[in-house]
């Protein structure tokens, strides 16, 4: 008698555990199905150490930001009013779109997980900056690149510095160069664009 009742003790409790774990499973999976960059934070908590995670990080960090620039920099040679604007959109597309295979490569090689498409963030944003139209998305769109390459810069002046792999070291600060140049032509489409946004009045409309 007191032997099968540890034996259902047993499996009850490791019926319990399992249904747990499985909780445990979907829990994290619900948490971060919607968002590529968190699925690929996880993965990479899991198969490094603190000093390996550092590193993770930022290639998780400049992936996304990288996808980021592409998507609406493809956005804007499609939709933009101003050439110099469609201009600015093909140069990114074209250059980040080839920084992104260069990250994938490095990735690979030190068995980094990156992530597949942009954060939940990223997307709002997408979203936000495609429902404008003229000089309001022109603006918007610039200005989204100077926010998004000021903080790339930080991230790889960082990386530059504290950076123990040779290789990664150099390849940041060769791509600073790159990013400083974008900073500076999105800065004078975002500053031109928002000087001819302010409101002026038709001169039909002023009283002789």
């Amino acid at each position: 008698m007191k032997t099968t009742f540890t034996k259902t003790t047993i499996k009850i409790t490791g019926l319990a555990l399992s249904l747990l774990s499985i909780v445990a499973c979907d829990n994290t999976k619900n948490r971060n199905s919607n968002d590529s960059k968190d699925v690929a934070e996880e993965h990479n908590d899991a198969k490094f150490n603190k000093d390996k995670e550092k590193e993770a990080d930022f290639f998780v960090e400049i992936t996304d930001m990288t996808i980021q620039e592409i998507k609406l920099s493809e956005l804007a040679e499609k939709q933009a009013q101003a050439d110099d604007i469609k201009e600015l959109g093909k140069i990114l597309r074209e250059d980040h779109s080839k920084s992104l295979k260069e990250i994938e490569e490095m990735a690979r090689k030190k068995m980094i997980t990156l992530p597949v498409d942009i954060s939940k963030d990223g997307k709002d944003n997408y979203e936000d900056i495609s429902k404008k139209q003229g000089q309001e998305f022109d603006h918007a769109y610039a200005d989204e690149m100077v926010d998004l390459h000021t903080l790339q810069i930080s991230k790889f002046e960082k990386m530059a510095t504290d950076a123990e792999d040779y290789e990664l070291r150099k390849w940041t600060e060769t791509k600073l160069k790159e990013l400083r140049t974008h900073l500076d032509r999105s800065m004078t489409c975002r500053d031109k664009y928002k000087e001819d946004k302010k409101d002026k009045t038709p001169l039909s409309k002023i009283k002789h």
